[in-house]
């Protein structure tokens, strides 16, 4: 879906997705691919920028996480997620990981 932001620059789309995952017990960076494409078309643009941000499903927990983007494509985001929050002690998560994706698509 196609976002309307007050100050949307000129020559983009602001699309937004939501993605769950599971929980993550393994104790290291969890690998993912998020789909980008629904609502962009049959050939989406690549798009110019991609960024994140994280959530318990479960409001009482205060996890806080990372997004690397390992390989970008027009419909699909690979990221690396770490937690942060607790350093070295542990890397996982129990409860499902709600991620919200902005992704910025140069049109004309």
């Amino acid at each position: 879906m196609t976002g309307g932001f007050a100050s949307q620059p000129q020559n983009v789309e602001i699309h937004t997705y939501r993605h769950e995952v599971g929980g993550n017990p393994t104790n290291a960076p969890l690998t993912i691919d998020i789909p980008i494409g629904n609502g962009r078309g049959d050939e989406p643009r690549m798009p110019s920028f991609v960024g994140f941000t994280a959530e318990q499903s479960d409001e009482n927990w205060q996890d806080q996480f990372v997004f690397r983007i390992v390989s970008l494509g027009r419909v699909t985001v690979r990221v690396r997620i770490t937690r942060v929050d607790r350093g070295l002690e542990e890397f996982g998560w129990a409860a499902n990981l709600v991620v919200h994706v902005m992704v910025v698509v140069p049109v004309g």
